[in-house]
């Protein structure tokens, strides 16, 4: 898992919506993402409940140490 982290986080350093972008962007087809949103609401299935969401926040915070879980959540929700 840890070198998942490392090639996620090598995908953006220009600030958090960057790297979830340019990570997602390799990870995910716009088909499977329109499925989901952050907290499953309506029809769409829980984000944060994958792995994936998972690793997107180690990387986020690795990359970016003032970064809080609460802004990297708000930035893949965003993304979503």
């Amino acid at each position: 898992m840890s070198s998942a982290i490392k090639e996620i986080a090598t995908s953006g350093k220009k600030n958090v919506y960057d790297l979830v972008y340019r990570a997602t962007q390799k990870l995910v087809t716009n088909k499977f993402a329109a499925g989901y949103n952050y907290f499953g609401r309506g029809k769409n299935l829980k984000f944060s409940s994958l792995n994936l969401d998972g690793l997107l926040m180690k990387a986020a915070l690795k990359i970016f140490p003032n970064c809080s879980e609460k802004e990297a959540e708000v930035t893949i929700a965003k993304w979503l």
